[in-house]
């Protein structure tokens, strides 16, 4: 079975395979704010008139000219979509016949669709990374035999899929690709929102840099574009880390449960929180009961926190 310290240097890995993943999902929304800017680079050169653009201006038919601002985004979204990307490409698409305000918004849609595809395939990866490693780790630390290796190996497969019911919280619980796809629909209601702020002031060359893609701090702390898509960003990389844990904690209970655990010990990441170390401090805690506390579903999102197997029973 494997030891405290084994724990602790596991959650090392761990949290050196989360800053990858981190990374990998802050560069798809760096990348949106980059297309977001063009998009209303262009919108603004297309409909501006004497520098400006005015709400009254963009309520006019959309012309086979038009539509070229939304083909080019279009064009760059996968062959093979889902069904949450199709529903929302022909919200968009429906959307852009209404006005040329409405061309905008979808085509802002289209580069948002592109974004939370990357974001939804980086999540799944890490999803399959995590129980795969997890397996490797179990195996690799723990005298198991052929039966509950293949055991292991079968729930493995079970775990990694989308939509796995996990055995740790009764409560529903929302999957975690209905989620992102939430994530999704709020950020573009909130660029849709901005855009409408400056539209009311009569949005100008100066106000696309100044409001919607600031540079400075200070302009940072109002609602924008960027801003926006790092929340976005924040809320993706604790969703990919949690989702994560949730699934390494789940072998971690078949494990037990094959290798007949009756008491284990909460350990700690790096840095803890005052709630994870008083979870540590209470243990041991007895396996099985409902009671024992689980990462992270009874400590926090984005726990990094394990358990590890104990002799003790006081």
């Amino acid at each position: 079975m494997t030891t405290v310290k084994q724990e602790k240097q596991r959650i090392n890995q761990l949290l050196s395979r989360d800053a990858k993943t981190d990374k990998d999902i802050d560069e798809i929304y760096n990348e949106a704010v980059d297309r977001l800017r063009v998009v209303v680079n262009q919108a603004f050169d297309k409909y501006s008139v004497d520098g400006a653009l005015v709400p009254a201006n963009l309520h006019k038919k959309v012309t086979r000219s038009d539509m070229l601002l939304l083909k080019r985004q279009y064009e760059k979204l996968p062959d093979e979509l889902e069904l949450p990307e199709i529903e929302r490409r022909d919200n968009y698409l429906a959307v852009s016949q209404t006005s040329q305000r409405g061309l905008i918004t979808a085509t802002l849609g289209m580069v948002l669709i592109l974004a939370t595809h990357k974001v939804v395939s980086v999540i799944e990866k890490n999803n399959q990374n995590a129980v795969n490693d997890e397996v490797h780790y179990i195996q690799q630390n723990n005298d198991l035999s052929k039966t509950q290796r293949k055991r292991i190996r079968t729930k493995a497969k079970k775990i990694e899929q989308p939509d796995y019911e996990f055995t740790a919280n009764d409560d529903p619980r929302v999957p975690w690709l209905d989620r992102i796809w939430l994530d999704h629909d709020q950020m573009i209601n909130r660029v849709d929102n901005d855009i409408n702020d400056m539209l009311k002031q009569g949005m100008r060359a100066e106000d696309i840099a100044d409001k919607l893609f600031p540079e400075n701090a200070e302009s940072m702390r109002q609602d924008n574009i960027p801003k926006v898509l790092r929340n976005a960003s924040v809320s993706a990389k604790r969703l990919a880390r949690t989702e994560a844990a949730t699934r390494e904690d789940e072998l971690t209970e078949d494990s037990f449960k094959s290798q007949k655990v009756k008491y284990y010990d909460w350990v700690t990441e790096p840095g803890a929180c005052k709630k994870c170390l008083a979870i540590e401090a209470a243990g041991p805690y007895k396996f099985g009961d409902p009671d024992s506390p689980r990462p992270p579903v009874d400590s926090h999102p984005n726990c990094r926190c394990r358990r590890v197997p104990t002799e003790e029973t006081e």
